[in-house]
């Protein structure tokens, strides 16, 4: 029953091709079933490296400061079009930041445990 709610789950299919990502070849070549679970420490802590920089590089894109957009979006000045344009940015930053944090919390309690631990249950 484990099984058949994992292959639904978009965020575990999601995990699994990205554990695939920094493997060699001949790794991936094996068995897919063995790419659901986590490996090891070091694949898991690439990974969430990985997803990291990616947080980090789209807030970078987004430019300025989350709290400047909601600001500006607040203020009367602004249009009604470019006040929701710049609240979906601020919860798009919010959403990047809570994610990376996650990853960083999920990161350092696997480095404690020695093991990597679930990151499903991550927001």
């Amino acid at each position: 029953m484990e099984d058949a709610a994992q292959r639904r789950s978009p965020r575990l299919r999601a995990w699994s091709f990205l554990r695939s990502v920094p493997r060699t070849c001949p790794q991936v070549s094996g068995d897919l079933a063995r790419l659901r679970g986590a490996v090891s420490l070091e694949t898991e802590a690439r990974c969430w490296a990985a997803l990291r920089s990616y947080c980090k590089a789209a807030r970078a894109a987004m430019g300025g400061a989350r709290k400047a957009d909601l600001a500006e979006a607040r203020s009367t000045a602004c249009p009604p079009r470019r006040a929701l344009a710049l609240q979906l940015r601020a919860e798009k930053k919010r959403l990047l930041s809570e994610l990376e944090a996650a990853l960083v919390a999920v990161e350092s309690r696997s480095r404690k445990a020695g093991k990597p631990l679930s990151t499903v249950a991550m927001p």
